[in-house]
């Protein structure tokens, strides 16, 4: 059976509205980003730009703060934005999770990046592995998701002991998969 990893999820606080459709779209961006380098770090990144910003001017500021809210009460941090303070949906969320909703707060520009890496878990360690059936060998995927290393040396160990498993690669979360191309895959089953 197949595990997956808790990752936090971190609520990305960034000004939206702006006086031109192109200053919308330029917040949305930078929220994108942000949300980006959350990733990076291992966590989710809850970006309500990215969910909602073609429904811009469609809905009112009520209903907006209301689902931003929510989206709040179920995330584990929140990461204020440059330029936070100038707009007043996310200074209402920073006193929603201030007063209401307390989770730890991380400003992007008070080395917010570096300060929530150091407070996120360690990535986890995902375990691929090639098996083979007759002549034919196959990639079945990442098959398990360990929280240290040792543990997917372990798992590692034990795949190799199966009479059909080719090889088992241990890589950190989030890494691409190994790439082996058919050719690979064959001559390798023929080891």
């Amino acid at each position: 059976m197949q595990t997956y990893p808790q990752r936090k999820r971190v609520y990305i606080a960034s000004p939206f509205t702006a006086e031109t459709h192109w200053q919308v779209t330029q917040n949305i961006r930078r929220a994108e980003a942000a949300g980006l380098e959350v990733a990076k770090l291992g966590a989710v990144p809850v970006i309500p730009h990215s969910m909602y910003g073609s429904f811009d001017g469609e809905l009112n500021c009520v209903f907006w703060l209301d689902t931003t809210i929510a989206l709040l009460c179920v995330c584990d941090a929140i990461l204020l934005c440059e330029g936070w303070r100038r707009s007043q949906g996310c200074v209402e969320e920073a006193q929603f999770v201030c007063y209401e909703h307390p989770i730890p707060r991380f400003y992007m520009e008070d080395a917010g990046l570096e300060k929530l890496q150091a407070w996120l878990p360690p990535k986890p360690w995902q375990v691929w592995k090639r098996s083979y059936v007759g002549s034919q060998a196959w990639r079945t995927g990442r098959e398990y998701i360990e929280p240290t290393r040792e543990l997917a040396e372990k798992r590692a160990h034990a795949f190799k002991c199966q009479g059909t498993v080719i090889d088992v690669t241990i890589l950190p979360f989030g890494d691409p998969p190994p790439s082996l191309g058919d050719a690979q895959c064959q001559s390798q089953a023929k080891k």
